[in-house]
C-alpha cells in the first residue's frame, strides 16, 4: 500500500464539534469531502484534460483511499463565551473538557476574545505540524490527491464557521510520497498567493496586527458591514455615527435618493412597529441578506430606541411622518423565521482565510458564487431565483404574520464586492472598519 504524507500549519483555531474529547483534531471525513469535489474538478486548477493525462500515465484503480491524521497535541483551548457577573473569578467553566470545574482565574486571559465568536463553546489550537497521511493501493487516486491538496487548503477552512476564518490550515512543506514519483510533474506550489491566483477565483485581502483576536474582530465587523450593517452604539439618546453603519448590501441597491429596493429588515421593523394596515411602499420588497448566506432565523432583541431607516419617507397608517420618526421600541425578544421548501441553510459565498505573516495576519477574502447553486433530487436550482417566506412562528399552523419575498435573480456578487470594498476603503470615520484597507493581489487598494 502506497502512502502520501503532508504536514500542515494551523493559522487559526478550529471550532471542533467534539471539542471536549482529548484527541479531537481535523476530521478525515471533512478532508475527504473536499477531495471528492476537487479531484472531480482538477482540470479547473491546472489545464483542460489534466485528469485524463494522469489516467494515461497511471491506470485508474478502484479510487479507494484512506486518511489517517496523527493525534495532535492541543496546546490551547480558547473559550470565548462571556460569563455574566461582576467578578469573573467567581465563575467556572462547566462541561468544557479539561477545564470542567476549574476556576476562571487560571484562564482569565481568554475573556478578551469576547463577542467576536458569538456562542462558541471552545476553539482548539494544535501543536504544529498537524500530520495527515493518505493510503491507497491505487496510485492514480493518490496522484490526484497530491495535485488537489494545495487548492483545498488554500480555498477551504475546517470545522464550524469555517467561512468566517476559523480552522485555517495550509501545507507547510512538500508532501512525502513512498512510491515512484517519476510520473509526477514537479513539486506542488506552497505559496498561497500564487495558488489562489491559479484558482481563477476573485479574491482580495486585508492585513491586521498580531493581536490574536484581531483577525476575527475585523472579519466580524467586516462581514456585518457587508450584510446587516453595524450598530454598536449603546447611547441611543445621542447616537454616534462612527459606531453605526448602514448595510452596504442595502446601500448598493439604493444609491439614489429614493430607495428602489426595500429589504426584509424594513418590513420586519414595520411589523414590529405595528404598522400592518397599509403598505405605502407598494410591496416592492426584496430579500437581500440571503444573497450573502441564508439563515433560518432573525432575532430582534428587547431594546428601546431602535433605529428606523430614515431614507424611507412616507406617512404611515397611523398618520405619522415616518422620516421624522427615527426610533421605536421593541418590548420583547422577537424571532422571525425564514422558510423555503428547498433550502434549510446555505453557505455564504464569501470565505475569509487568515494566514499568519510576519507582524500579524493576512486575511484573504475569497468569492465563491458557485454556492448560489444548490441541488435537490438531482435537480440544480439557483438561490437567487427563489422566493422565501418570512413569518412570526416556526410552526406554520401558529403563524399570524407572513410575507413572501423574492430576492435578486441577476445579482452580481463580484460587482457588489468591488463597490463595497471601495466604500470600506473610503470610510475613515467608522470606529470598527476605518483601519481596514482591502487590497487587490497586486497590492493596490480596491
Amino acid at each position: 500500500m502506497a502512502k502520501l504524507t503532508i504536514k500542515l500549519i494551523q493559522h487559526s483555531p478550529i471550532i471542533h464539534f467534539q471539542h471536549e474529547q482529548g484527541g479531537a483534531t481535523l476530521r478525515a471525513t471533512e478532508i475527504k469531502h473536499y477531495l471528492t469535489q476537487y479531484i472531480k474538478d482538477i482540470d479547473k486548477y491546472y489545464k483542460e484534460g489534466f485528469g485524463k493525462e494522469i489516467d494515461r500515465q497511471i491506470s485508474p484503480g478502484n479510487g479507494i483511499y484512506r486518511i489517517s491524521i496523527e493525534p495532535s497535541t492541543i496546546i490551547e483551548r480558547i473559550i470565548p463565551k462571556r460569563l455574566v457577573g461582576k467578578d469573573v473569578s467567581e465563575y467556572k467553566y462547566e462541561g468544557f473538557g479539561e477545564f470542567k470545574d476549574n476556576p476562571v482565574t487560571t484562564h482569565d486571559q481568554i475573556m478578551q476574545h469576547s463577542q467576536y465568536f458569538g456562542d462558541i463553546k471552545e476553539m482548539l489550537t494544535y501543536q504544529d505540524p498537524v500530520v495527515v497521511t493518505f493510503f491507497s493501493f491505487d496510485l492514480n487516486i493518490l496522484t490526484k490527491v497530491y495535485y488537489a491538496l494545495p487548492f483545498i487548503f488554500a480555498l477551504e477552512n475546517f470545522g464550524t464557521r469555517a467561512n468566517k476564518g476559523f480552522g485555517s490550515f495550509f501545507i507547510r512543506e512538500q508532501p512525502v510520497i513512498d512510491w515512484d514519483n517519476s510520473k509526477i510533474n514537479g513539486k506542488i506550489d506552497l505559496n498561497i498567493n500564487s495558488v489562489l491566483t491559479g484558482t481563477h477565483k476573485d479574491f482580495y485581502f486585508f492585513k491586521t496586527n498580531s493581536n490574536r483576536s484581531e483577525p476575527y474582530k475585523s472579519i466580524f465587523y467586516f462581514y456585518n458591514a457587508l450584510k446587516g450593517g453595524i450598530n454598536e452604539d449603546l447611547n441611543k439618546k445621542n447616537p454616534q455615527p462612527n459606531k453605526y453603519l448602514k448595510s452596504l448590501l442595502w446601500k448598493y441597491f439604493n444609491q439614489t435618493k429614493t430607495p428602489s429596493k426595500i429589504w426584509e429588515k424594513r418590513l420586519i421593523k414595520k411589523h414590529l412597529y405595528d404598522d400592518i394596515d397599509k403598505d405605502p411602499l407598494n410591496g416592492n420588497y426584496k430579500f437581500l441578506r440571503v444573497l450573502l448566506g441564508f439563515t433560518p432565523e432573525y432575532t430582534f432583541h428587547k431594546k428601546p430606541h431602535i433605529r428606523m431607516d430614515k431614507a424611507y419617507h412616507y406617512v404611515d397608517s397611523k398618520g405619522k411622518d415616518r422620516e421624522d420618526e427615527g426610533f421605536f421600541d421593541i418590548n420583547n425578544d422577537t424571532i422571525f423565521y425564514v422558510k423555503n421548501p428547498k433550502i434549510e441553510r446555505s453557505v455564504s459565498p464569501i470565505t475569509f482565510k487568515p494566514i499568519k505573516i510576519n507582524g500579524g495576519y493576512k486575511v484573504f477574502i475569497i468569492l465563491k458564487p458557485e454556492y448560489y447553486t444548490e441541488k435537490l433530487d438531482n435537480q440544480e436550482f439557483d438561490i437567487r431565483n427563489e422566493k422565501f417566506n418570512i413569518q412570526d412562528h416556526k410552526d406554520d399552523k401558529k403563524v399570524t404574520w407572513k410575507v413572501t419575498m423574492p430576492t435578486i435573480p441577476d445579482f452580481d456578487l463580484s460587482g457588489f464586492i468591488k463597490w463595497a470594498f471601495s466604500e470600506i476603503n473610503k470610510d475613515t470615520s467608522n470606529y470598527f472598519i476605518r483601519d481596514i484597507k482591502v487590497m487587490e493581489m497586486d497590492g493596490k487598494e480596491v
